[in-house]
């Protein structure tokens, strides 16, 4: 995987903050924030990163999603959902309307229920580790092979 060498990454448990320190690559780097534009290559490149980041875990018999006592994705959604995120979607919907096309906008209806759908089936699939909070942000390209790379 393409990452720097990282010094130093402390957390601070009170205030959930965070800083990564690492080796200097902004000469051989971009950068990307949340408005870069990225090619079908690039988007490409981001899921080769991620897969094999992840992938080692699914065969992992030490260290895998099960043995962990980590949250599942559907008990994590259930706890989001009774902080009332289901008025939130629905409410981002229907004021994104400008931005919606009018025949996926007439489907409103259909929306939540195939939200939650699609976190159900998380239930039938194995149980995998995976990074929660990846943008865009966090990614960088490569100069000289324009692929994606991630510093988180």
């Amino acid at each position: 995987m393409d990452a720097p060498i990282p010094y130093l990454a402390p957390y601070e448990a009170k205030s959930f903050n965070s800083i990564i320190v690492m080796k200097g690559i902004d000469k051989h780097v971009s950068f990307c924030r949340h408005w870069t534009p990225i090619s079908f290559v690039q988007g490409t490149s981001q899921m080769d990163v991620l897969a094999g980041l992840h992938s080692r875990f699914q065969v992992s018999q030490v260290f895998n999603a099960t043995s962990t006592g980590l949250v599942t994705w559907p008990q994590f959604y259930d706890a989001v959902v009774s902080c009332g995120h289901e008025t939130a979607t629905n409410n981002g919907f229907l004021a994104a309307e400008t931005v919606i096309p009018p025949r996926l906008f007439g489907r409103f209806g259909e929306v939540w229920p195939v939200i939650c759908y699609g976190v159900k089936t998380h239930e039938q699939l194995p149980a995998t580790l995976v990074h929660g909070h990846c943008h865009l942000k966090q990614w960088f390209i490569r100069t000289s092979s324009n692929r994606m790379g991630l510093t988180d």
